[in-house]
């Protein structure tokens, strides 16, 4: 990524990044707050009235809220109120509220949990509700996508360097063809999973789905993620789809080779002697489909001379960005560079 491009990435990633982690801290505090009710102490109450109201959202929009009105009395005061939790919600179907006010009839006994400091602040529902862990996989998605595209700047600032994974393992280079780290791989699972639940479930539950249903989506987005970065990492340590550069044997090992379709030019590793390694080269393969759309890849490939005596190229992979092919390319070649000689004439 060149630097224009960086800063403009940079420019519109900054100010989304700070209103979501500043609009997650609001929604943090809430919750925290929400919890630390769960120690405060409760006194009996009264319900003095309840129903559901419409609120006007503009258009032909209309969302609904449970309204409450309760009697409590705490050290001789009696007080009353109309809040029913710290953060009171809204919902598009009428259900929800509904099924709130249908079990806080006029008359009914309740129990009132209230700050000490200031008895006057008080609510009837302790703790979280189904919505507010809805709104926190929403949250928790937007994070996910900050670190996502910090991880990107960082990447992109990096440079050709970037492009090559590289690690010794038992004396052999690898070179894993998929830098990505397995817990980027499960982050981006994580929040695709977040962000399409969030409409998913919310739409047919007003946003307001039960705390069950909440807890169940959440275990699947955080089961997904931990699957894919546990399969990304078991795959990564095989070492499989490695090109793997041994210079105690003086050996180049290709991985097996799939094309843009799927389909494996190269089934099996290719083993070369260094010796008969010629040269490591970047070609362009331009491809059509049948829209007429043109495609261009590119292949960082090996010539070599085969037992024949005959000069054969061989492809190590196919990839769509350039710099990433040629940063492939210029490290194997710096390193075949530095090899022994004795290449076969």
């Amino acid at each position: 990524m060149n630097a224009p491009r960086l800063r403009a990435f940079l420019l519109l990633l900054a100010p989304w990044a700070l209103l979501t982690l500043g609009l997650n801290s609001l929604l943090g505090g809430d919750i925290v707050r929400q919890l630390r009710m769960l120690g405060a102490p409760s006194v009996p109450g009264t319900i003095l009235s309840s129903a559901v109201e419409e609120v006007e959202r503009g258009g032909d929009e209309t969302l609904y809220r449970f309204a409450v009105r309760y009697r409590y009395t705490v050290a001789g005061t009696t007080f009353e109120s109309e809040r029913y939790r710290l953060n009171p919600w809204r919902s598009d179907k009428r259900s929800g509220p509904a099924a709130l006010a249908a079990r806080h009839r006029p008359g009914d006994p309740v129990r009132v949990s209230y700050w000490p400091e200031a008895p006057q602040d008080a609510v009837l529902l302790r703790g979280l509700e189904g919505a507010d862990l809805h709104l926190l996989l929403a949250g928790a998605g937007f994070v996910l996508l900050c670190f996502l595209g910090a991880y990107g700047l960082h990447y992109a600032a990096r440079g050709p360097e970037a492009h090559v994974a590289a690690v010794v393992v038992g004396g052999r280079t690898r070179i894993t063809l998929n830098p990505l780290h397995p817990a980027l791989i499960g982050w981006s699972v994580m929040a695709g999973g977040a962000l399409v639940l969030y409409p998913l479930v919310g739409v047919p539950t007003g946003f307001c789905p039960s705390m069950t249903t909440a807890v169940l989506y959440w275990g699947l987005v955080l089961a997904s993620g931990t699957f894919f970065t546990w399969r990304a990492d078991a795959r990564l340590r095989t070492g499989e789809w490695d090109v793997i550069f041994d210079e105690g044997t003086r050996r180049l090992s290709l991985p097996p080779m799939r094309n843009e379709t799927g389909v494996f030019e190269r089934p099996q590793r290719l083993e070369l002697e260094w010796a008969r390694v010629r040269d490591i080269t970047l070609e362009r393969h331009i491809t059509q489909d049948h829209e007429g759309h043109i495609k261009t890849l590119h292949r960082p490939t090996v010539h070599y001379v085969d037992e024949r005596g005959q000069l054969q190229q061989e492809p190590i992979l196919e990839w769509q960005l350039e710099g990433r092919a040629s940063a492939l390319v210029g490290w194997l070649q710096s390193r075949l560079d530095r090899a022994p000689l004795d290449r076969a004439s």
